[in-house]
């Protein structure tokens, strides 16, 4: 439900590079969660690591998503295809309809710029702006 909530429903189709950049706000979406319990951990009046499950669950999921996305590939749904971002903007949460949604492994890195660099099926690597970078 996070993609579905966070798509801009004036959009009829998405780049490849927009969808990494909603992939990489995806795996920030617990950015502000970690930085409140470490700044909890900064506390004087608290003593070691309290809540060190949440934390460490927090930071090996964002670790995992970053890895799929840098390596083998991110499911997400298909944003690039008109046909198939017309389907996901219907979709309402409904669970029995997860399986008629089209999804698409998603490659890519954000660099230090925000320029997205996407790896595509074919293994050409294209940026944000659609110029092919091989």
């Amino acid at each position: 439900m996070w993609f579905r909530q966070h798509v801009d429903v004036s959009k009829d189709v998405y780049s490849y590079g927009e969808v990494v950049k909603l992939i990489e706000e995806y795996i920030g979406r617990l950015d502000d969660e970690l930085g409140e319990l470490l700044s909890q951990q900064g506390l004087p009046h608290q003593k070691g690591r309290r809540h060190a499950n949440k934390e460490d669950e927090i930071r090996s999921a964002m670790l995992r998503e970053r890895h799929l996305l840098e390596g083998p590939g991110f499911e997400a749904p298909d944003l690039t295809e008109p046909k198939a971002v017309k389907a996901f903007m219907s979709w309402q949460g409904e669970e029995h309809l997860l399986p008629t949604l089209k999804l698409r492994k998603y490659r890519g890195k954000i660099t230090s710029d925000d320029a997205v660099l996407a790896t595509v099926d074919n293994s050409s690597t294209i940026a944000s702006d659609n110029h092919l970078l091989v």
